[in-house]
This record gives C-alpha cells, sequence and structure tokens, in this order.
C-alpha cells in the first residue's frame, strides 16, 4: 500500500472517529431549519470519502461500501443514546459519499496536470 492510500486512511480513520462522536452525542440545540441535519449528514460523509477518492482511487468501492455500513451502524445505534435512527439519514449519508468521491476524483483530476496527485501516474 501506498504512503498516500495509508495517509488517505488514516485521515479517515480520524475523520470518522470524529463524525461518530456527533452523531452519538445527545442534541442539546434544536435544529434551526427542518431537516437541516440532512446537510449535515451529507457534509460529514462527503468529508469522510474525499481523502481515499483523492489519494486512493483504487480503494473507492471498498470505502464506498465500509462508509456506507458505517453511516448505517451509526444510525441503528442512535435510539440508544437518545436520538433518531432515520433513513433519511442514512440516505443523506449516501448522497454525501457519492458527493465526496466526485469531489476527491474532480480534485484529483484538477492536479495532475503538474502529477502533484500519485493516483495520477
Amino acid at each position: 500500500m501506498t504512503k498516500e492510500a495509508c495517509a488517505a486512511i488514516l485521515l479517515t480513520l480520524v475523520l470518522g472517529v470524529v463524525v461518530a462522536g456527533l452523531a452519538l452525542s445527545p442534541v442539546s440545540v434544536p435544529m434551526p431549519v427542518h431537516n437541516a441535519d440532512k446537510l449535515y449528514h451529507a457534509v460529514a460523509f462527503a468529508g469522510l470519502s474525499v481523502p481515499v477518492s483523492f489519494l486512493a482511487p483504487r480503494l473507492i468501492s471498498v470505502t464506498v461500501i465500509v462508509l456506507a455500513v458505517f453511516g448505517g451502524v451509526i444510525e441503528v445505534i442512535q435510539p440508544y443514546v437518545g436520538r433518531e435512527c432515520s433513513l433519511w439519514d442514512w440516505l443523506a449519508n449516501v448522497a454525501g459519499i457519492a458527493i465526496g468521491v466526485i469531489i476527491g476524483r474532480t480534485g484529483a483530476a484538477m492536479f495532475c496536470r503538474s502529477q502533484a496527485v500519485p493516483s495520477c501516474r
């Protein structure tokens, strides 16, 4: 495994711990806009999928599956910490994963001309 792939996985794991901590902590403040949490879910999971998509494109398929399962597990656990299990939240997670992959691959393509991204080689 390349250094870039290891870095991408490590960054994704660290971000995953942060996302899990936020998703599994009780909500103390009501949402300012109805369903605004769907945007938060999408942004969080986009952030999780960007590092691997940018630096280790060969791992995208596995990463997408792992992140989708991770989002589902979070949703199943949430009722035990005073939150709601929601199919819509999980779908927002999956949409975020797709958006993150698009952002990561587009970003890598933009830097390919200078060979700054190892996944371009």
